[in-house]
């Protein structure tokens, strides 16, 4: 009996059982769209830098996407209280207000970019795209070439990557699918920027089919549930910085 003592206390004791029996560590991303006032999804720029200097002084620590990809895909460890802050759409008021803002506070942050809409007006250029990756905090990813809208099919109106046309067959959606992502790719290699490796879906929306064709296209896939991600999982939710005040968010969901 002593001898099953002695072996049970040294399994538990042994280096690295505490943290093999620790809780998976849990990684916070936020989304945002433009910074600006009056309009759905979009907040002060006051707000945004307050932000950020919410979660730094709460012991936050911001990480990049190649962090988090290691970390969804091989379960790598990131800091204590890891936060990655994402933008969704590419409108211009993010080169005009957050870059700056991440550039005063070195935080790193992701855009996922419309592609047909690079050069558009009230977007992002081609240029402006481009300087925020060589800022060495920017990383420029996909948000669907032109299939951020929603469409009629046969449920009704709904987000176009996840709703089927009368009359197509599944075949055909994903063929779209697939068109779409080549010409993300093709946007992105005129645009001048590193070719994406992560995926948000237009409106969080997806269904299976969706996910497994992004995710032979792109090793992380991001969507809209709120909820902390955690490791080892390549499809991450994300909280929406618009929803509620930080503070709030925070302590809702164990911040």
């Amino acid at each position: 009996m002593r001898a099953l003592l002695l072996i049970v206390f040294a399994v538990l004791f042994a280096p690295g059982a505490a943290a093999a029996c620790a809780a998976p560590q849990r990684a916070l991303v936020l989304v945002y769209h433009g910074l600006g006032p009056h309009r759905p999804y979009w907040v002060e720029p006051e707000r945004f830098e307050a932000d950020i200097l919410y979660l730094l002084r709460r012991g936050y620590h911001t990480v990049s996407l190649r962090q988090i990809e290691g970390y969804a895909l091989h379960g790598d460890r990131l800091p204590e209280k890891p936060v990655l802050l994402t933008f969704d759409d590419g409108v211009e008021s993010v080169y005009r207000y957050a870059l700056p803002i991440t550039e005063r506070y070195k935080v790193p942050s992701v855009l996922f970019m419309i592609g047909s809409r690079i050069g558009r007006p009230g977007h992002l250029s081609a240029a402006q795209l481009r300087e925020m990756q060589r800022s060495g905090l920017w990383s420029i990813e996909a948000h669907t070439y032109d299939m951020h809208r929603y469409v009629r099919g046969v449920r009704g109106y709904a987000a176009q990557m996840v709703n089927p046309r009368p009359l197509e067959a599944p075949a055909d959606r994903a063929e779209a699918i697939r068109q779409d992502t080549a010409s993300e790719a093709k946007a992105f290699c005129r645009a001048g920027i590193p070719q994406p490796t992560a995926f948000a879906f237009p409106f969080g929306k997806h269904d299976g089919p969706a996910i497994a064709l992004l995710h032979a296209a792109y090793p992380v896939l991001f969507d809209s549930r709120p909820a902390l991600a955690r490791p080892r999982e390549f499809l991450l939710p994300r909280l929406d910085a618009t929803a509620a005040p930080l503070p709030k968010l925070l302590e809702a969901y164990g911040g």
